[in-house]
This record gives C-alpha cells, structure tokens and sequence, in this order.
C-alpha cells in the first residue's frame, strides 16, 4: 500500500508543477523543444523542468 501512495503522491507533485508551466509552455513550446540551451536560460526555462514535464507527458501517454 506504501508504494501506491507513494507513488499516487509523486504523481501530484509532478502534475502539479506541470500545470504550473502550462502555460509557459504553450507560449514558448516552440522554442522549448527547438532552441538551444542558451536561449533557453536567457528564457529562465531550466532543463530539469521541461525534464519533469517530458515525464509526466510521457506517463499521460502510457
């Protein structure tokens, strides 16, 4: 039961910051997957959030 909790919870967490950029990344979609690095910290974008937003589409997706 701890593992299904656990797992219930990271699932918030990650749907959770995820609608948080929601609309960050409608607006800047293009430039997320396409851009380089650079622009995408003078976007203030960091790679461990379009990370966690890849994970969680990829589990929508499962």
């Amino acid at each position: 039961m701890y593992i299904y909790t656990s797992q219930i919870v990271f699932f918030l967490f990650t749907a959770t910051v995820a609608s948080s950029l929601h609309w960050t990344s409608l607006t800047l979609g293009y430039l997320e997957r396409n851009a380089s690095i650079q622009i995408l910290y003078v976007l203030n974008i960091s790679s461990e959030q379009i990370l966690i937003e890849d994970i969680l589409m990829a589990t929508l997706l499962l």
